[in-house]
């Protein structure tokens, strides 16, 4: 940009005034000036060569932001506009001027708000993952009308029988048996629409399912000794659907989805991370807090029904145990999915 030099001023200035080259188009064509330009105070003065002087007062100006060392304009009434690549001298403006640019351009241009900036955002988030996300799905989670919770991740479970399970192959008077239990357990909890099914999946699992479906591995049932240790887990997934772990689940993870929307500027992120939600249920990876609540319905419910809790307790021993076998990682994908096994070992060998 040909510019007037910044030291070719006039002999009538003072040292307090600021002075700077520019180029001055009118708005209403395409014409150059070059000018020279001399702030006074709160007045903006503009000298052509062939044409009178222009002045403006700092409310009528305008001036855009500082980026590096590109060209920066000055605004002025009827779409007039100055140019000007001497942005020092535009930066003492704005400070005369008391603007905020020049103090947001410092900001902008220091490593050491670079970092602190970096530390912020990454604060921000990991506090929205660990907790701002699980607390404000909690809370919706529990102001969903019953109707619509049971609805969420319909069709979770056709697409579960697709990449995961297998038809049971328990005889069929083995699952009537275990399904008049759960009958009875299901009688005490009338509001919720809890209903057990049976698949083959070459691992020991249960699985909680939004509409109130709980899914028992084959594996699983051959895994126990005795049935109060199926129902001890059968009660931990009805605990499950009772806090609505798997709706705050999926709540979490379409948050999760719509900040990492935002971080990457792509919505593919999101849709990529909601169509992966079959599986996140196939893995169960419910969080800590999610386990404690579910472990103590459990606990809650086996010491009113007269049920031992050590049965619980009994089975995830088993699981552990089971690490030797050739099945092993499979059946210790139940166990990876709840955190802190030895602790609710412990918890249900002495419940409080």
């Amino acid at each position: 940009m040909e510019q007037t030099p910044e030291k070719d001023f006039r002999a009538d200035t003072t040292p307090s005034d600021i002075q700077f080259g520019a180029v001055y188009f009118d708005g209403r064509s395409s014409a150059k000036h070059l000018v020279e330009v001399t702030v006074r105070g709160g007045r903006l003065e503009i000298t052509f060569q062939d044409r009178p002087t222009l002045h403006f007062s700092s409310d009528e100006v305008r001036i855009t932001s500082r980026l590096g060392n590109t060209p920066r304009s000055l605004r002025l009434p009827e779409n007039a506009l100055l140019e000007t690549d001497l942005n020092d001298a535009v930066d003492r403006l704005e400070e005369a001027w008391h603007r905020p640019g020049i103090r947001i351009h410092r900001l902008e241009s220091s490593w050491k708000t670079a970092v602190f900036s970096i530390l912020l955002l990454a604060t921000i988030f990991v506090s929205a993952f660990v907790w701002g996300i699980p607390l404000a799905a909690k809370h919706v989670a529990y102001r969903i009308p019953d109707n619509i919770a049971y609805q969420v991740g319909s069709g979770t479970l056709d697409t579960l029988d697709e990449i995961l399970f297998e038809p049971s192959t328990l005889i069929r008077p083995r699952k009537d048996e275990l399904t008049r239990g759960f009958a009875n357990m299901a009688s005490k909890y009338p509001r919720l629409p809890l209903n057990l099914i049976f698949r083959k999946a070459d691992m020991a699992n249960a699985f909680a399912l939004p509409n109130g479906t709980v899914v028992v591995t084959d594996e699983l049932v051959q895994l126990a000794k005795r049935d109060e240790e199926i129902y001890a887990v059968l009660a931990h997934e009805i605990g499950h659907i009772e806090h609505r772990h798997t709706v705050r689940m999926a709540l979490e993870s379409s948050a999760i989805g719509v900040l990492l929307m935002v971080f990457f500027g792509d919505a593919s992120q999101a849709a990529g991370l909601l169509g992966a939600l079959p599986a996140i249920y196939a893995n169960a990876t419910f969080s800590r807090d999610h386990e404690t609540e579910a472990d103590t319905f459990a606990l809650a419910y086996m010491t009113k029904s007269g049920l031992d809790p050590a049965a619980f307790a009994d089975i995830l021993e088993r699981l552990t145990e089971d690490q030797s076998e050739a099945t092993s990682p499979d059946a210790l994908r139940y166990l990876s999915s709840h955190p802190a096994t030895h602790q609710r070992i412990a918890r249900f060998r002495k419940p409080r």
